[in-house]
């Protein structure tokens, strides 16, 4: 009898707890759901930014890509302008460069003489024709100062650097000059000078200009 009416408690009481147990179990599932709900929005929203920040990040590049392509064209044409306006100083700074580069060898205590564009040292005669003049370099250097300057009164500042280029011209030639006067051969003393000093030169210059337009 005991145990009848103990199996009818139980029996009551579990109809009594599962629906309860349903009810809790489909409030905890609500808010499984909505909580990965949330997860799925948070993570969808930190995907949509990432996308966004990727898209941002590739069209920087590209705006880059063709500022560095545009500043390459610009380089160029500039160049070839320069170039081409400045080919007569070939034939017009010739007996110049020569002559300062007799001065240089005289003070250096060289017994150089000249005549017209040839130097002469020790027996050895060196011409100094147009492309002695290096208007290449001052074409490089002027292409390079215009498209860093945003005004034309920062270009005309720059323009006095191209006496450092002619400076390291004439110091071009007083070098070959004595490696000439001291055995060494020509087109090795012309290579090694050529070279070296006036791509430095014109690098200095265009450093020393940079500096000067920052400050």
């Amino acid at each position: 009898m005991d145990g009848s009416e103990g199996g009818e408690i139980d029996g009551g009481d579990k109809n009594n707890i599962c629906p309860k147990n349903r009810g809790n179990n489909n409030f905890n599932n609500n808010l499984n759901n909505n909580f990965n709900n949330k997860i799925n929005d948070n993570n969808y929203t930190k995907n949509n930014k990432n996308n966004k920040d990727n898209i941002i990040i590739h069209n920087n590049n590209n705006n880059n890509n063709n500022k560095k392509i545009n500043i390459l064209i610009k380089c160029l044409l500039l160049l070839l302008l320069f170039s081409i306006i400045l080919n007569p100083l070939k034939d017009i700074l010739i007996d110049n460069l020569t002559y300062m580069s007799y001065i240089f060898l005289k003070f250096l205590k060289y017994p150089a003489t000249v005549s017209n564009n040839i130097l002469s040292i020790r027996g050895f005669n060196i011409e100094i024709v147009g492309e002695c003049v290096g208007v290449e370099f001052f074409a490089i250097y002027l292409s390079g100062i215009v498209v860093i300057s945003k005004s034309l009164r920062k270009v005309l500042y720059g323009l006095l650097f191209i006496l450092l280029i002619y400076l390291g011209n004439i110091l071009r030639i007083v070098v070959i000059s004595i490696m000439v006067a001291n055995n060494y051969d020509f087109n090795t003393s012309h290579d090694i000078a050529g070279y070296l000093i006036m791509p430095i030169t014109t690098v200095i210059a265009f450093l020393l200009y940079y500096k000067l337009i920052k400050y």
